[in-house]
């Protein structure tokens, strides 16, 4: 009797764990300004899928509105306090004005699925920004049999009366390294510099830099900077 009892509290005791076993998602960084982006050009942002609950997450699909955004997945599920680094690729076109997408993800979660929220204002005339310029607004990183061009400098123009802190709120983590200036005062010039790292030399990709700045009296701008890296062959190059 005693052992039958036993047997009858672990199966509802298995029943009632089954019950809070529960997945969870969560997307910190799922909400971003890209600020000015060039047209003709694709922006991305990394973030995380992170799996908080107690059971595993299974991603079903991702709805971004529209084919000039997309999120590509390396898996499309996560274990109970797995992370996972997804990117958002956007491509502005040539779109001109605000812009927004609003990806949707579905997945086993109970509730509504879960939205991320990006934004950006694209511009035909981007080294002419306010109230800071960037330029080249473009980093293309190429290589051509023994032609590689693996480093970039470029200018930032302040073309106002007030001096602005610079920081950089997105970058490519892993593709390459920059030097930034803190700070550049009003109608002044300073230089930057971004290289590509020795891992991804024979690599392409395509990656973004957003840049912030911040004025003495709080304004707030930023400026989303293309990145990519082509490689070109030896076949490419003769059928031009």
């Amino acid at each position: 009797m005693k052992r039958l009892i036993l047997q009858i509290l672990i199966i509802l005791l298995q029943g009632f764990c089954g019950l809070l076993a529960q997945p969870q998602l969560r997307v910190p960084d799922g909400d971003f300004d890209f600020g000015y982006v060039p047209h003709s050009s694709t922006v991305v942002q990394q973030f995380w899928f992170k799996s908080v609950g107690t059971d595993t997450v299974k991603i079903e699909n991702i709805r971004t509105g529209c084919d000039c955004a997309y999120i590509p997945l390396e898996k499309n599920w996560l274990a109970p306090g797995d992370s996972m680094k997804v990117s958002f690729f956007w491509e502005s076109k040539r779109r001109m004005g605000p812009m927004n997408r609003k990806p949707t993800i579905y997945s086993n979660v109970e509730g509504k699925p879960l939205q991320l929220n990006f934004v950006g204002n694209c511009h035909i005339n981007p080294d002419k920004y306010y109230p800071v310029s960037i330029k080249p607004y473009r980093f293309e990183f190429s290589k051509l049999e023994k032609i590689s061009i693996d480093s970039i400098e470029f200018i930032l123009s302040n073309q106002t009366d007030s001096n602005y802190t610079i920081s950089a709120v997105s970058y490519p983590m892993e593709e390459c390294s920059y030097v930034l200036p803190e700070k550049i005062a009003a109608k002044a010039e300073v230089k930057g510099h971004i290289k590509v790292n020795p891992q991804f030399l024979n690599r392409e990709f395509l990656q973004s830099l957003t840049l912030q700045f911040l004025s003495e009296s709080g304004n707030v701008k930023r400026v989303t900077v293309p990145i990519r890296r082509k490689i070109f062959s030896n076949e490419q190059n003769q059928t031009k």
